[in-house]
This record gives structure tokens, sequence and C-alpha cells, in this order.
């Protein structure tokens, strides 16, 4: 018979100080809120929602202090697989219709603070940062492409569980903020953009 004094030692097993390695996998929704800076192209949207399915691997490390709160330093790195193509309707001006745009990352990463309160197997926390991610766009009609890696800021929230004294797994939520980005500076289709995401990973971690 399992009495309640039991389930509480076992709990009070856990703790979650000490560092860790580990994988995560998720979905990510975007959204590139983009104009063109030449006034004879305003009226031709460029907005996309690019989204797509991410991996990658993360390390970092806790202290949980003896009023359970748990302090966290958390670094990582995704491949993504992220991207979405719209109708380019500024080439049907050039005469040149049935052109695309196409907006893609193919990495991101981040490193960020975590604060979560221990209740025994569960790590409830919040966590905020910076974050990086390669962004991408290309057109067929040229054809025209631009890579760069932009910088800007993260802040999310997740739900741990130990499963015992060394491995854990965890659902997590990240807003991913890119700020703003000015694309083919020197051409006459100049883009200003934003983007943004919105990421729900699960993920697994062994600590040591």
């Amino acid at each position: 018979m399992v009495t309640t004094s039991a389930v509480c030692s076992a709990a009070d097993e856990i703790n979650w100080t000490g560092c860790y390695i580990g994988i995560n996998s998720g979905y990510s929704f975007g959204q590139s809120d983009a104009h063109y800076l030449n006034p004879a192209f305003s009226s031709y949207a460029v907005k996309s929602n690019p989204d797509g399915g991410t991996v990658g691997f993360q390390f970092g490390g806790n202290y949980e202090f003896k009023n359970h709160l748990v302090v966290g330093l958390e670094a990582e790195i995704s491949y993504a697989d992220v991207s979405s193509t719209i109708y380019d309707t500024l080439s049907d001006a050039h005469g040149q219709p049935g052109n695309t745009i196409t907006t893609s990352s193919d990495y991101a990463a981040t490193a960020r603070l975590r604060l979560g309160y221990a209740l025994g197997r569960f790590l409830p926390y919040l966590t905020a940062g910076g974050a990086g991610a390669d962004a991408k766009i290309s057109a067929t009609d040229g054809p025209v492409s631009q890579s760069d890696f932009q910088l800007g800021w993260t802040a999310g929230a997740g739900l741990e569980y130990a499963i015992n004294k060394n491995w854990s797994a965890r659902l997590e939520y990240l807003h991913i903020d890119l700020g703003s980005h000015t694309w083919f500076a020197q051409q006459r289709w100049r883009t200003s953009s934003t983007l943004t995401s919105e990421t729900l990973r699960f993920g697994i971690n062994y600590k040591f």
C-alpha cells in the first residue's frame, strides 16, 4: 500500500540543482509583416505566415534554493524547416505573372534565464532572454534572394516533470520577436519586415 508519506518522500528525493543536456522537437507558427519601401510599390502585399517543424538540443543548469525557488540558465539551437510561399503580386506589374516570394528560416538559437518553483517532481517555470535566427527571402522573378542572421528577444513558459533523479520531460512555449529588418536596401524592391513566431515543443533532459 502506497502511503502519503511515501509519496512525499519520493518527491523530496528530486532536486533540480545541476547541469543538463537534452533534445527538443516542436512546431513554429510565424508571421512576417512586410511592406515595400518604394512608394510606387506600396499597394503590393508581401505579408506571409511561415510555419514548420523544429528539432534541436539544449544545455543548461539549475539551482534549487531551500524555499524551492529554481533559477536556471539555458542555451539551445534548433534546426528549423519553417517557410511560407506567397504569390508575388508585384510581378504582375512587371508583366511577368506567376512568380512567388518565399520566406524561410533554417535554424534558430536562444539563450535564456529560467525562473521556476519546484513542486516535487513538477517544475512550472517562466523563461526569457535573447534570440537569433537565420532568415531568408527569395523570389522567382530574377531570381532574387537574400539571407541574414537576425537578433531579437524571446519569452515563454513551460512545465517540466522529473521522471527520476536524472531524466525529465518538458512541454514549452516560446514567443520570439526578431524586430524589423530591411531587405534589398539598394534595390527598387527594397522591403522592410518584422518577424515573430510562436513555438510549442516537447523536450527531454538528462541531468548529470
